[in-house]
């Protein structure tokens, strides 16, 4: 029997009141190609964001070779890759804030990095306003 390479069980996740994945169940096997279809809003992005251990479900278990991404998202990443349309901020964040974020979240130890980019790119003033406004 194959072992799914990705799998799904029950996966819940909402934003605040908001539920934006409800139940989910689905499993990807080796060699297989799959896609993620449906509108604006339906939670294709919040989907992938979970199978890469970026944001943690509210329920169900996710298991991606073998690994769980909310307990072991880094090793999961090193396995997978990852481009989105759209460059993934946190809306609610600052700019900096969201910096710091992927900067952690992809093992950049330098804490002065954010920082220093926001300065190259003539943002420093705008970096603590959150990325929405």
């Amino acid at each position: 029997m194959t072992i799914p390479i990705i799998q799904l069980n029950n996966v819940s996740k909402a934003y605040g009141s908001k539920p934006v994945i409800r139940e989910v169940t689905f499993q990807v096997y080796p060699s297989e190609i799959v896609g993620l279809l449906g509108p604006n809003g339906s939670g294709k992005t919040t989907a992938i964001r979970l199978m890469n251990g970026v944001i943690l479900p509210q329920s169900g278990e996710i298991t991606v070779a073998g690994h769980h991404p909310g307990r072991n998202g880094e090793a999961t990443r090193k396995i997978s890759g990852l481009l989105t349309e759209s460059a993934g901020f946190y809306l609610h964040m600052s700019g900096l804030d969201n910096l710091r974020f992927f900067g952690e979240l992809y093992g950049v130890n330098d804490s002065q990095r954010p920082v220093a980019l926001l300065d190259e790119f003539g943002l420093s003033q705008h970096g603590d306003q959150k990325v929405g406004t």
